[in-house]
């Protein structure tokens, strides 16, 4: 049945429209000479094959503004943000911390019942100490948990999810890196839900924690139409030997090419799930587009491996959030991979967001390590002058509406409050109350400083062109749903600072590539009026229920071929539309 639906997608995209360029939305001929290139009318329409399937759960249509979008509404089940949740673990025996510090190291669970917000559920728990509890037998530190739901019985879920993470927030005196971080960048990136646990053992009130999700599959189908491709988490150090001290594998697991055989790359990322009878060939793959094609062919080359969108809003994410726990600090550890089977495509996920908000980084540069060739995510794609706008587009973007003062500072003072009197009971915090109250200030500090750096930086306050008022037609009726005889006329205004070009991207399906249309304001072309600010392009008639998605990109004529996206979120935001059955 999927081949079938797939065989047909295809078959529809064949009508969406054509370009003389290799069909993906990033090749820019412009930035390689200055003359004008100008893509034919439609002849064949071909783009590449998208992908049908239901709506990821943190994918929604907005009806009103005609848009996808990847913005959460709301955290769902035991990661609600209302007050602080409890949760009572009991063990059988008295000594169940020496237990667990001996177990620590072979991850073996220490069974427990569990009760949650006063239910207590019938099978048993599996428990284990994560993360730097592991190597640590303080008696005095706040441990970290993982906690199995399903460890008894494979059915039993808490709301649905059947891991959690509690986190002792060790190094963090305002308990709220991780819950600002991940409740800030969940409008760009797919990223992990958290809130907050009161913690109990055999009745023993042991403070605060951040309840934050696993990346598991449950995770991976809140974000991506399935959770059947292949998931791994970057090692920071071979099996069975030593990287040189404090190299957190920079050079080997951070998409770093070790040559031509999959097996080389197995130490270096550990599997957690696939459907497929050799992964690491998908890793060898990228690791080797990312080596070996030049900066004028990357974009095309590496789109078919690589979401590439998704991946450079995940670096500005960590970038400009100071993630010190991050692919661009740590190279080869602190993030997960996602290869998506309905893609074919790899992305990049970002996994611990504790060491957020740095105050010693506040003047972290945007390309911090894109000139260490151990990093390829950022010296081979920031490299590449079209990416390095696209990357810079979507940093300003991240500034403007989130990274800010204005932003961010509410959100600070109303994640205080909601925790302000669990903090000031814990009895298990090796931080005082004022400690966590001067944390808060640190905070604000730190957002206030950074983005003072960030919009006077030379790369980020160079202004892009305005665009606005898009809207589409079809035999003249704005916003009409078209049927399948029906030709899509699309109409925006672009203004300031010179137009270099302006393109279409359009796709079908729910995800996958776009192709770009290269849009005119000449008077032909479909265009109406010459000379007037409006540029127009066209999508030819798809069949019956295919949903065509498309984004606005556009280059200004300045030195470093400026880009702007309509929406500002593309392509995790665009417009969309399905085709109608009535004719």
């Amino acid at each position: 049945m999927k081949h079938t639906v797939y065989s047909f997608l295809f078959l529809a995209l064949l009508a969406l429209f054509a370009c003389e360029d290799d069909g993906t939305y990033g090749s820019d001929k412009q930035d390689k000479d200055d003359t004008n290139y100008v893509v034919n009318e439609p002849s064949d329409g071909s783009i590449a094959e998208g992908v049908s399937g239901d709506f990821p759960v943190f994918l929604h249509e907005e009806s009103d503004s005609h848009r996808l979008t990847a913005l959460r509404k709301q955290q769902l089940g035991v990661y609600a943000p209302d007050d602080v949740r409890r949760m009572n673990l009991t063990f059988a025996l008295s000594n169940w911390a020496d237990l667990l510090q001996l177990y620590a190291a072979d991850k073996t669970d220490l069974p427990a019942q569990i009760s949650y917000e006063g239910t207590t559920y019938p099978y048993r728990v599996g428990v284990r100490y994560k993360g730097s509890a592991v190597e640590s037998d303080d008696p005095t530190e706040k441990k970290s948990y993982t906690i199995s739901v399903d460890y008894e019985n494979s059915k039993q879920d808490i709301t649905d999810y059947y891991t959690l993470i509690l986190n002792g927030a060790y190094t963090d005196s305002s308990f709220m890196h991780e819950a600002l971080y991940r409740q800030s960048i969940q409008k760009y990136i797919p990223s992990l839900q958290v809130n907050y646990i009161n913690l109990h053992i055999n009745n023993q009130d042991l403070g605060l924690y951040v309840n934050t999700q696993h990346p598991n599959a449950r995770f991976l189908k809140e974000w991506f139409l399935s959770s059947n491709g292949s998931r791994w988490r970057a090692e920071p150090d071979a099996v069975g030997e030593e990287l040189p001290q404090g190299t957190n594998g920079k050079g080997f697991s951070g998409l770093n090419y070790l040559g031509n055989n999959p097996n080389d790359y197995i130490p270096y990322y550990d599997l957690k799930t696939t459907h497929k009878d050799n992964p690491y060939e998908d890793i060898m793959l990228l690791a080797k587009c990312l080596h070996e094609t030049d900066p004028d062919s990357m974009e095309a080359a590496i789109s078919k491996r690589l979401d590439l969108d998704r991946t450079l809003w995940f670096l500005a994410c960590e970038n400009i959030f100071t993630d010190k726990d991050s692919y661009i600090h740590k190279g080869g550890t602190d993030y997960y991979l996602y290869w998506d089977s309905e893609t074919g495509r790899m992305t990049p996920l970002e996994y611990d967001g504790n060491d957020t908000f740095s105050p010693e980084h506040v003047e972290w540069d945007p390309f911090y390590h894109a000139d260490d060739e151990r990093y390829p995510l950022l010296h081979k794609l920031l490299n590449v002058p079209s990416i390095r706008q696209r990357y810079l587009a979507h940093y300003r973007t991240i500034l403007e509406e989130t990274y800010n003062p204005a932003t961010l500072w509410p959100r600070i003072d109303a994640l205080a409050q909601s925790i302000d009197s669990a903090v000031r009971v814990d009895p298990t915090d090796k931080y005082s109350y004022e400690t966590f109250l001067s944390a808060v200030q640190t905070l604000k500090w730190v957002v206030e400083q950074r983005h003072q750096f960030l919009t006077t930086h030379d790369s980020i306050a160079v202004s892009g062109l305005t665009l606005s008022d898009l809207k589409w037609t079809v035999q003249g009726d704005v916003w009409k749903t078209p049927t399948s005889t029906d030709t899509v006329t699309i109409e925006v205004a672009v203004a300031g600072g010179g137009v270099n070009s302006v393109y279409l991207c359009a796709g079908t399906g729910m995800l996958g590539p776009y192709r770009r249309l290269q849009m005119f304001d000449d008077g032909t072309h479909g265009d109406f009026v010459a000379a007037d600010g409006v540029f127009t392009g066209r999508i030819n008639p798809q069949a019956e229920g295919v949903r065509v998605r498309f984004y606005i990109e556009a280059v200004r004529g300045n030195a470093a071929r400026t880009r702007s996206y309509y929406p500002s979120g593309a392509e995790h935001e665009v417009f969309t539309y399905v085709v109608s059955s009535e004719i």
